[in-house]
């Protein structure tokens, strides 16, 4: 049985990856957890950061069966005149990478099943308009 803390960590690299496919995309920058990131004002830059999950042991028949669930959130920071509509594009990317998908994550025996994704309000600061985007994801082990 692979361990839930090895699971998270390939689900933080996997989440990490997409968010990557964004830099050549839409010239943003990605900050992800435990890197240093200096934010340049007025460049695009998302955070990714994979909140707790929960672990669940499961017992179907013989063989018993780990769900892992939590939560991805990417916060998408922009600033401008276009900052708005830079946000709602990288986020409909994101939502459409994510939404319903299925994703392999390697040497583990179960599929990473992205169960919602959603925006939240746009949070309007001095310097950044920041766009919160979550996803819900669930991954069942044996």
């Amino acid at each position: 049985m692979t361990t839930a803390v090895t699971v998270v960590s390939k689900v933080r690299a996997k989440f990490g990856s997409v968010a990557d496919s964004l830099t050549n995309k839409y010239q943003v920058s990605i900050a992800k957890e435990g890197e240093r990131h200096e934010p340049v004002v007025g460049v695009a830059w998302v955070r990714v950061k994979l909140l707790p999950a929960e672990t669940e042991l499961l017992t179907v028949g013989p063989n018993p069966i780990e769900e892992i669930s939590g939560l991805c959130q990417f916060d998408i920071f922009t600033s401008g005149a276009r900052g708005l509509d830079l946000a709602d594009v990288v986020a409909q990317d994101l939502i459409d990478s994510l939404s319903s998908q299925l994703l392999e994550l390697d040497g583990v025996d179960g599929r990473l099943v992205t169960e919602a994704v959603w925006v939240e309000a746009n949070r309007e600061e001095p310097t950044w308009i920041q766009t919160p985007l979550f996803v819900r994801w669930r991954i069942c082990t044996t």
